[in-house]
């Protein structure tokens, strides 16, 4: 730990190759090698792993973790070209752990999802004949493997493959459903009668009443899919059709987010509150992630950390969730309960707890904000779908208008997150506004969501927020507003570097001409609408002053820098 320690102290301050040369001199080469990848020298890095997997003087346990190392960098930097020749060495080494599979697990995926369809299929080879996959990891690496075949144009391979996947008695009915078909389909000419006669005669022969109609339809998916890799269009084209006419879309959850006066703001306060006694307040997670959450974390780096997310086999007991939603002139306050019949063994580090996955849009087209919270830790992590400009303030957990609390109890996973109205201050629902939301729990025992997320950011899968607002609910909330856009407008005009009145009036680099006919002129207009301000503020008052003042006393700086370009292109362009 203190050595591992030092070397993060030097990484997180840039200096990686400290920090390599550091873990080299404690004889901790795959450590050092993913310090070198950091710093930019990934060829380095993979010679050094080669260097120590050929060393046959080291214990097995330090050639695995380089050999491991490897297949990361690999799948970091893209480099599926070095990884293919140690595919014979890897196999070896996995032998029948499924955690030591992982490493080319994900490199796999990440090799289906950019069609390098030859290391594909050697990976899928080597994968299928180790001993330690789970049956849903089986699945999918015979899937990439007739998949990676279809793509190579080697079809006849790709169909004795997926005949005998369907025949692997390892696998589920509705996986072995599913080679079937692609089996079926891949032996046919590219013809739309053709096809429609092979799916009739594959589903006569599997009437397994254990596969459901949604597994069905999920099987006819996948091999439409192969259908399309192996370039058999009329035939992809019919799958696609049938299921199309099969597809029954679940209904859209609309939650009516209620107004308090005074919302519970703590996990303390929904515990005491008379809305968790409330049945009919509490949205559950009931429906299936509709994704590929492996081939996600392998590909998408840019969201954030969702944490260690593979399900664990036979697991159970950690997928039951809720929320509850409420609002209050301040803000929307939310609390989640995630029961956990193993919450001890999480809180004490023995075991992972999965994560949260969150959305949130104040309207339908407005740029959602994704928050990640790890259930081991609740560390909460923020990504945006867009920049900050004066009609979206983007969300982190260090912004001034958020917190989050969060509490292990013996059965559950507890966690709080406010959002301040501040971020949504020009986007105040209306009686007919609906905002989108939707989150997912990725549990050991499943990943579960609201309203049945397809794909990460899916937004045409997120469900709805309606905020149940009077008129006096949205007064209070304007009132607040107004109070908080003026205490930002007074932070930024106040005297400090690079405020917005030193700047324009500093003696080395001012443009007094600016100041004095655009920006003085600006600022005593906002200041007169900062005079009208009271604690007792009427409601017409509030009304002005929301409409009239809120949206330059929040963006400020925004429109003075609107103004500085008008400003500019003004002198520059006159005659």
């Amino acid at each position: 730990k203190a050595q591992t320690g030092l070397a993060d102290a030097w990484a997180s301050e840039g200096e990686f190759g400290k920090a390599a040369d550091y873990y080299r001199g404690v004889g901790r080469p795959a450590d050092a090698a993913g310090m070198m990848h950091r710093q930019g020298e990934s060829g380095a890095a993979l010679a050094l792993l080669r260097e120590t997997i050929a060393d046959g003087t080291l214990h097995e346990r330090d050639r695995w973790a380089a050999l491991a190392r490897f297949m990361d960098i690999c799948n970091a930097a893209n480099r599926f070209e070095d990884a293919r020749g140690l595919l014979a060495e890897y196999q070896a080494g996995v032998g029948d752990s499924g955690y030591r599979a992982r490493p080319l697990m994900n490199l796999l995926q990440n090799a289906m999802t950019r069609t390098v369809y030859p290391f594909a299929a050697e990976a899928a080879d080597a994968l299928g004949q180790t001993g330690g996959l789970g049956r849903d990891e089986r699945f999918l690496v015979g899937l990439y493997g007739v998949n990676a075949r279809a793509g190579l144009g080697e079809v006849a391979q790709a169909v004795d493959r997926a005949g005998r996947h369907a025949q692997d008695e390892r696998l589920a009915p509705r996986q072995r459903l599913t080679f079937a078909l692609i089996h079926a389909l891949l032996g046919i000419p590219d013809e739309a009668e053709a096809a429609r006669a092979a799916v009739a005669g594959v589903e006569k022969g599997w009437t397994d009443e254990t596969i459901t109609p949604e597994a069905r339809l999920d099987a006819l998916l996948r091999a439409g899919r192969t259908a399309m890799i192996a370039r058999r269009f009329v035939v992809a084209r019919a799958v696609g059709e049938i299921h199309e006419a099969r597809f029954v879309p679940e209904p859209v959850k609309t939650y009516t987010v209620g107004f308090q006066a005074q919302a519970p703001a703590s996990i303390d306060g929904f515990l005491a509150s008379p809305l968790l006694r409330d049945a009919e307040r509490r949205a559950r997670l009931d429906r299936k992630f509709g994704g590929n959450l492996e081939l996600v974390a392998a590909t998408d780096a840019s969201t954030g950390d969702r944490g260690d997310i593979s399900i664990v086999e036979g697991a159970k007991g950690d997928t039951e969730t809720g929320f509850y939603a409420v609002c209050d002139a301040d803000g929307i306050h939310l609390f989640f309960e995630a029961l956990d019949d193993q919450a001890p063994a999480v809180e004490a580090g023995l075991l992972r707890g999965g994560s949260f996955e969150g959305y949130i849009a104040a309207g339908e087209r407005a740029p959602h904000a994704c928050f990640l919270v790890n259930l081991q830790t609740g560390k909460v992590t923020f990504w945006n779908s867009a920049y900050a400009t004066d009609q979206h303030t983007p969300i982190t957990a260090e912004s001034a208008g958020f917190r989050s609390e969060f509490r292990h109890t013996d059965r559950a996973h507890l966690l709080y997150l406010f959002f301040d109205w501040s971020f949504f201050h020009d986007k105040v629902p209306g009686a007919d506004d609906d905002w989108l939301f939707e989150v997912g729990r990725w549990a050991r025992g499943g990943r579960v969501t609201w309203n049945g997320l397809k794909t990460v950011h899916g937004r045409s899968s997120f469900g709805r927020w309606r905020f149940a607002l009077s008129d006096a609910d949205r007064l209070a909330i304007k009132r607040k507003l107004v109070f908080k856009a003026l205490a930002r407008y007074t932070a930024e005009k106040n005297p400090r570097v690079g405020g917005l009145v030193d700047f324009y009036t500093d003696q080395d680099y001012s443009d007094p001409v600016f100041h004095e006919t655009v920006l003085a002129p600006y600022l005593a207009r906002l200041d007169a609408y900062a005079q009208r301000v009271a604690a007792d503020l009427a409601a017409d008052e509030i009304e002005t002053l929301f409409t009239e003042a809120v949206p330059h006393w929040m963006n400020v700086r925004y429109r003075v820098g609107d103004l500085r370009r008008d400003y500019l292109e003004r002198k520059l362009t006159a005659k």
